[in-house]
């Protein structure tokens, strides 16, 4: 049966109505929007819908519905608007939008969503949105799967939380199995206007196996969200970025004890022209990934924060590779009162120094029983104090400046191998009056379960500044 042509002013519907349109079917919009009110709904199948207006194509209303199924949906030259917009007319719904198999083109923005909106998304396609693809704001449920996402002037995918409106209520966010290519901002924006510690409390965020290359800034940006749920972003593939691939700032949970964290594992992430992850101000675990080629440094940490009412932070970074960045390795910067954990990593072939760790003003505060306990047993010795830097199971090679470069804390050191660095294997900048085996170290550069050869020299660096070597074991 051939398509059915339907041209249309402008449409509103309070009750339920379905399009099942064939391949051809067309329907054209010349001057208003379609308006879904009073728990109306709308559902269409297999057309191209084709808008002549600034105006949204269509409005959802309160607890109204509006699914596409093998739609195409196109904006003319002059249509400038919103393609489907969603707000509430009360506090509790903003309405539903089921959208499977179909193709967004030339609209100012796709989806916009407002509070409480309810979104499925899948097996679709965007491109050349004029602003962001999907602009969700507080939604209550965003689902966005399989779909393809490309040359958008702003974010793919941006989702912003307004404190003022957000009251408390859940939100569950996934961004799963998307391609998002040649954004003219972020690939995904996640973000806050939550400058104090007022928390997002329901937050449930997963972005995981998503495809991300050729954006203008950040590959997945996460910023100011104050989180009692971890958040998840894992098995990303992220490249050629014009910033950072992963960047997250000012994001932490506030729950004190045990808290959740930001996982950042099994990503991929290369070829960035800033770092692969840069974390400021949050608190973020890295694990099983792999990080390489970018144009800054593999990992770079700054002023890392302090978990819920805890005063000091943890950082984390396992069994993962990070590799041949032009910088360093891992960079830790300007992060007070930290315990860090390396282990089982493959750190190599860095044009700069494979990791440095510069903690500052550290205040002798004291450890939780928890982690007192495991250093103590680590170290063989009483540990009760924060700033301490453990190193385990891993590798540290042929990185073109030193291997380990650590400002300030107490170093424990198992098992590692460091080898071939261009200068340092291991460079120490404090007073080590308190050093164990250093001696041993500078005749014989090898210990048991711990080698360094082929590097350059160890040195030690004595100052006015405090940094001990607790245990090499």
């Amino acid at each position: 049966m051939p398509g059915t042509n339907i041209e249309i002013k402008d449409l509103t519907i309070i009750k339920k109505v379905t399009l099942l349109g064939s391949p051809g079917s067309s329907l054209i919009l010349k001057g208003g929007s379609i308006i879904i009110k009073n728990e109306g709904e709308l559902h269409i199948s297999e057309t191209t819908i084709v808008s002549h207006t600034s105006k949204p194509v269509f409005e959802i209303i309160g607890n109204s519905k509006l699914s596409l199924i093998d739609c195409a949906l196109t904006g003319s030259s002059d249509s400038d608007g919103v393609c489907i917009h969603l707000y509430s007319n009360n506090e509790s719904s903003a309405g539903c939008v089921k959208v499977i198999a179909s193709c967004f083109y030339m609209f100012f923005t796709h989806i916009l969503c407002g509070k409480n909106a309810s979104v499925d998304i899948e097996n679709c396609n965007f491109s050349e949105s004029k602003n962001s693809s999907i602009l969700a704001i507080n939604p209550l449920s965003l689902k966005v799967k399989n779909s393809e996402f490309k040359n958008c002037i702003q974010s793919s995918i941006e989702i912003r939380y307004i404190l003022a409106d957000y009251k408390g209520n859940s939100s569950e966010v996934n961004i799963i199995g998307n391609t998002i290519n040649n954004s003219k901002a972020n690939g995904i924006l996640i973000c806050s206007d939550n400058t104090t510690d007022s928390p997002l409390e329901f937050i449930n965020l997963t972005i995981e196996r998503n495809e991300i290359s050729k954006v203008t800034q950040e590959g997945i940006a996460i910023n100011s969200i104050k989180f009692y749920k971890a958040i998840t972003v894992s098995m990303n593939e992220i490249s050629y970025c014009n910033n950072n691939g992963i960047y997250i700032t000012s994001s932490y949970s506030l729950i004190p004890h045990n808290p959740p964290e930001i996982a950042l594992k099994g990503n991929t992430i290369k070829e960035c022209k800033a770092a692969g992850i840069f974390a400021f101000n949050s608190t973020c675990t890295i694990t099983k990934s792999r990080i390489t080629r970018n144009w800054c440094c593999g990992v770079i940490m700054a002023n890392m924060r302090y978990i819920g009412n805890i005063n000091y932070c943890s950082i984390k970074i396992l069994k993962s590779t990070i590799s041949n960045n032009i910088g360093n390795g891992i960079q830790i910067v300007d992060s007070k009162d930290c315990n860090i954990l390396f282990d089982s990593n493959i750190i190599e072939n860095n044009s700069k120094t494979g990791v440095i760790i510069n903690l500052t003003e550290e205040k002798n505060l004291t450890l939780s029983a928890a982690d007192s306990e495991m250093l103590t047993k680590l170290s063989k010795r009483k540990c009760n104090k924060i700033g301490n830097i453990w190193i385990k199971n891993g590798s540290v090679s042929h990185n073109e400046s030193n291997g380990l470069e650590i400002f300030h804390g107490q170093l424990f050191l198992n098992s590692m191998n460091i080898k071939g660095n261009a200068d340092c294997a291991l460079k120490l900048y404090g007073n080590y009056k308190n050093v164990q085996y250093s001696d041993e170290i500078k005749r014989k550069k090898t210990i048991t379960g711990y080698v360094m050869s082929n590097n350059k020299k160890v040195h030690i660096y004595h100052s006015s500044s405090s940094c001990t070597i607790c245990a090499i074991i």
